[in-house]
């Protein structure tokens, strides 16, 4: 009979490649509705996540500059994050360069991720 693991330990393991990283954000942000709490809690949750799998908050931290307190707190399910803030955060995680496009109100709005080899789009 197999061993069964704790949940969060098979995410993180799961979580520390870069691909299924990167496929769970974009799942995330897909799924994302704007002034909804929920989305945002999701959000920061995988965030969250993400760089828990790739060495933690203190390796983020330096990836980033941002500190590793504000790192916590603006990844808490209360966390509020600025724009600039998350936009760090993406880039230390995955390397890639962030760019956000603004589209007209009846159509939606888009988040490109780009890297040295794609851009992915996302709707938010």
């Amino acid at each position: 009979m197999s061993r069964s693991i704790p949940f969060d330990n098979f995410l993180f393991q799961y979580l520390k490649d870069t691909e299924r990283a990167l496929g769970y954000l974009n799942e995330v942000l897909s799924n994302y509705k704007d002034n909804d709490k929920e989305s945002q809690e999701e959000l920061l949750l995988c965030l969250r996540s993400i760089a828990h799998a790739q060495g933690g908050m203190s390796n983020l931290a330096k990836k980033t500059g941002l500190g590793r307190e504000s790192l916590y707190k603006t990844l808490s399910e209360t966390g509020n994050p600025r724009l600039g803030s998350l936009t760090k955060i993406i880039e230390a995680l995955f390397d890639f360069e962030v760019e956000v496009k603004i589209m007209r109100k009846n159509k939606p709005k888009a988040v490109a991720l780009t890297c040295n080899c794609a851009t992915i789009y996302s709707t938010v």
